[in-house]
């Protein structure tokens, strides 16, 4: 997948399609992997600062 992808597409890859990784790609070339437990931790995160404000 590539790089730049919204949040959304990727969680719906994850959720919808059963992946547990995905590759990420930038200019054709593999430049890492996502996995499930990434984006629960990106996901927390952000919870975690909007009850916080």
């Amino acid at each position: 997948m590539p790089h730049d992808l919204a949040v959304g597409v990727l969680l719906n890859r994850l959720a919808a399609q059963g992946s547990e990784v995905i590759p990420v790609e930038r200019n054709g070339q593999l430049v890492g992997f996502l996995t499930r437990s990434d984006m629960i931790r990106l996901l927390l995160s952000g919870a975690e600062e909007r009850s916080a404000a």
